[in-house]
């Protein structure tokens, strides 16, 4: 899958609009060696998947996949639609994953440079 796959979703009820996104969370890989320093590298694939959904309405993040998931749901006849502007898309997802860094790789000490992986996101109107 293409990192950073963008969509939108338009919603047949009227819940409030959101959007998405679906992170790697980097950890130590212990397959992946250093060869200088003998440490595990950090990587993606051994991390672990994170979803967010930030509703527009206040802001407040869930990271509760089984309500998310009825919410990006989709089959082939399901229509597409983005009405956010790029900025405020941008920001959002700035903002996501700065929480994603202090929720999830501060803990872990992670070395400089180490960052959540946007996988894909989504738009729900």
């Amino acid at each position: 899958m293409p990192l950073k796959a963008f969509s939108g979703k338009a919603l047949e009820n009227p819940l409030p609009q959101a959007i998405f996104f679906c992170h790697r969370i980097p950890r130590p890989d212990s397959t992946l060696i250093d060869i200088e320093t003998g440490t595990p590298r950090w990587s993606d694939a051994a991390g672990l998947t994170v979803w967010t959904c930030v509703p527009f309405t206040d802001g407040k993040a869930s990271n509760e996949p089984g309500a998310i998931a009825d919410l990006i749901r989709n089959t082939p006849d399901t229509k597409r639609t983005v009405k956010l502007d790029r900025t405020k898309l941008a920001e959002l997802r700035k903002q996501v994953e700065r929480d994603l860094v202090k929720e999830h790789l501060r803990p872990l000490q992670a070395p400089l440079g180490v960052n959540p992986v946007l996988k894909c996101w989504l738009e729900l109107n």
